[in-house]
């Protein structure tokens, strides 16, 4: 796991300096907490993390730096079920399913799921940017 965080840190440090965006400490602590979290976390729920290790830094701070990751293309956002936008740090490509009751969001890869065909109805008149399939139900503790 540790390998794969510092490959993924080397990654950010050459997308940052292509960017001309400076590689501060508060950066690089609130990426490294988020490819270390497992619960794609919410702005919210990665400060109280990042506070562990840097108790002065603000939700604005964090908030602002994740809208700069997601701009540069290092993580993504989730949304949807009325909750808070998460955050996922693996950019790689799988799925999500998200328990109904207790919000906690899992990942999953499912290979015909990385080429649905949009309907030309759709790609005629808007410009695609992504697409994500999201499951909705109950996770094993939730049943």
């Amino acid at each position: 796991m540790e390998l794969l965080i510092d490959k993924n840190l080397d990654n950010f440090a050459t997308i940052c300096r292509q960017a001309g965006l400076k590689i501060t400490p508060q950066r690089k602590l609130i990426y490294r907490c988020l490819l270390q979290s497992k619960e794609h976390p919410s702005a919210e729920m990665l400060l109280k993390t990042v506070r562990n290790h840097e108790p002065s830094i603000s939700l604005d701070t964090v908030s602002r730096t994740l809208k700069t990751f997601e701009s540069l293309g290092l993580v993504k956002v989730m949304a949807g079920g009325g909750d808070a936008r998460r955050f996922d740090g693996d950019t790689s490509t799988h799925q999500h399913f998200r328990c109904v009751n207790c919000h906690k969001i899992f990942d999953f890869h499912y290979k015909p799921y990385e080429s649905i065909e949009i309907p030309s109805v759709i790609t005629d008149r808007f410009k695609i940017l992504g697409v994500s399939v999201y499951v909705e139900g109950y996770c094993p503790d939730c049943q």
